[in-house]
This record gives structure tokens, sequence and C-alpha cells, in this order.
């Protein structure tokens, strides 16, 4: 199994853990379909402006922040189970670790890629509001 497969697993239990814990399911179950856009921007943020931007970006503060906020706690939560050495905190201190570890900025880029890839492929098997 490759590392993409296994943090699929591990996504599917963060997905649930998080969006009940923060309501984001509606009442029917279903997720809003904006959460499916927030993983897809992130991957097609860091392809073209790098890991460090997407980052930044995903903090950013307004309504439409919390709810990417709710996401990349979700990459972030798969990214720490996957690699005990991002255990530095919350999302938030992800972007100052990375910043902190910029020699290692090839490496990390292809992890936090790959636990977005995950938590994108396991969001599909969750239900969509119309």
């Amino acid at each position: 199994m490759n590392a993409i497969e296994e943090m699929i697993t591990i996504a599917l239990d963060k997905i649930s853990k998080n969006f009940i814990e923060k309501k984001v399911f509606n009442n029917k179950g279903e997720i809003p379909r904006e959460y499916k856009s927030y993983i897809s921007a992130f991957g097609a943020a860091s392809m073209q402006s790098g890991i460090m931007v997407a980052l930044a970006f995903y903090h950013s503060e307004g309504e439409a922040g919390k709810k990417r906020k709710i996401v990349m706690d979700v990459v972030y939560e798969v990214l720490q189970e996957k690699y005990p050495e991002y255990k530095v905190g919350n999302h938030e201190n992800l972007f100052k670790y990375v910043k902190a570890k910029s020699n290692e900025i090839d490496k990390i880029s292809k992890q936090l890629m790959n636990a977005a890839i995950a938590v994108k492929l396991a969001l599909r098997t969750f239900k969509f509001d119309k």
C-alpha cells in the first residue's frame, strides 16, 4: 500500500470526527459542496504558488477562511498520524514548522500534498448537498 492509500483510511476517520465536532454536516447528513472545492483549491494553489503560499492562504480570516481551516485541520491530522514529526500543535503551527524547515521543503510538500490528496479522495465517499 502506498502512502496515499494508507492516509485515505486515516482521512475517513478524521473527516468524520472533525466535521461532526464542527457541525459541518447538514440535517440530512450531507457535507456542503464548497468543502470539496476547498480541498481541490489547496492542491491547485500548492502546485501553482508553492506550499508556503497555499498554507498562508488557508489561514486567512472571514467566513470562508473558517471553513478552509476545518479542511486544513483534517489534512493536518492525517499528516500527523502518518508522520509523527508533524506533531507541532495545530495546523496554524504547520506554517511556522514548514518555514523553519525550508531546507526540507520538497519532502514536506510531497507529504503534505499526499495528505491533501487522501482527504480529497476520502471526501468522495461522503454525500454532498445539491
